[in-house]
């Protein structure tokens, strides 16, 4: 049996757009479909609520501390606090009784979702901006960064995630059949998506800029600081009379009576069976290590995040008039998979 349903979204321009949704009820894959997410979007959502108010509290008794910088907890904290709001969201959208969901409740639910976000990409990429002054810029970190200054950009990432995140409930918004269809794609017109997106790419592209700048003077420091520890080991005294090579490694005032007695003050003590062998060699940084360190953290981020905004311009510029319903929820499965891909990274 086919479930038709037939309902109107409105756009800008004073278009509309019939929709007709047609959806097999009785298929193994549709009800398997709904079972899953049933189950599984409220036990990602508790999982969420969970692990990051364990953040939020362990932040705020870091700063409570005292813990230097300060700036940076503050910036980590905010983090998880848009990613608990997500959870809280998400659940509340799962357990709230169906029956008696409407319009208005549908862009509330959404509105905070999209508005944590926002603030969440955000709030990493002041984590980008924080730590490459932190870097590259150690002296002046103090004068540029401090709490102060670290709460007003906090308060305005806020600003921007909800005034985007509640234009739906603010008037700019399509039909959503009374909140039976509550996605984003059909609560926000295509113009909405479009701005989301927009202003959603702006830290993911900083974060990109400002790692690679990072990861470019860390390989460089570390080229330097291995040139410099081979010309160390290379300083050696070459008298070409004798063809003898020396290698100064210090120690020059000591004794030969002192050199002699160190070894018998070592073997003194059954403890030196037990002590570790000294080693002259200091380990050298590694560049590669940092250049995976950097590749990491930016791929994380970019990869948990583009998948969310592709499809979203996916759907602005590809889900016109012609395009069936079907279409538009392959595209908000893909958003809502990867909206749970970026709260399980973050």
């Amino acid at each position: 049996m086919n479930f038709t349903t037939e309902y109107l979204l409105e756009h800008t321009g004073n278009k509309t757009l019939n929709i007709n949704d047609t959806v097999d009820l009785t298929s193994a894959g549709t009800k398997a479909g709904f079972l899953l997410y049933d189950y599984l979007i409220p036990a990602i959502g508790t999982l969420i609520i969970i692990l990051n108010l364990a953040v939020v509290i362990s932040s705020g008794l870091i700063l409570k501390k005292g813990q230097q910088p300060r700036s940076t907890y503050l910036f980590l904290g905010n983090v998880a606090m848009t990613d608990l709001i997500t959870g809280v969201a998400v659940v509340f959208g799962q357990a709230f009784p169906k029956g008696k969901r409407d319009h208005y409740l549908c862009a509330v639910q959404l509105g905070m979702i999209v508005s944590s976000t926002l603030t969440s990409v955000y709030s990493v990429g002041l984590i980008a901006v924080d730590r490459f002054l932190y870097i590259l810029h150690g002296m002046k970190y103090q004068t540029w960064v401090y709490p102060t200054r670290a709460r007003l950009l906090i308060c305005l990432s806020w600003m921007i995630g909800l005034i985007i995140g509640f234009m739906p409930l603010l008037g700019w918004y399509g039909n959503t059949d009374n909140g039976n269809i509550c996605w984003f794609i059909v609560l926000a017109p295509k113009e909405l998506v479009l701005l989301t997106v927009l202003m959603g790419v702006i830290p993911i592209i900083l974060v990109l800029f400002l790692y690679s700048i990072i990861l470019y003077h860390a390989v460089k420091k570390i080229i330097q600081l291995q040139q410099s520890e081979n010309r160390s080991n290379g300083n050696i005294d070459d008298d070409p009379s004798s063809g003898n090579i020396r290698m100064f490694r210090g120690g020059g005032n000591k004794s030969e009576s002192d050199l002699d007695e160190l070894p018998q003050q070592e073997e003194k003590g059954f403890l030196r069976f037990f002590k570790k062998k000294p080693s002259n060699s200091v380990k050298a940084p590694n560049k590669w290590k940092a250049i995976k360190v950097v590749l990491f953290t930016t791929g994380s981020f970019v990869i948990t995040w583009s998948p969310y905004f592709i499809t979203s311009l996916i759907y602005v510029f590809n889900c016109d008039i012609d395009n069936t319903s079907k279409k538009m929820q392959d595209n908000e499965i893909f958003n809502s998979k990867s909206l749970g891909n970026s709260r399980i990274h973050e």
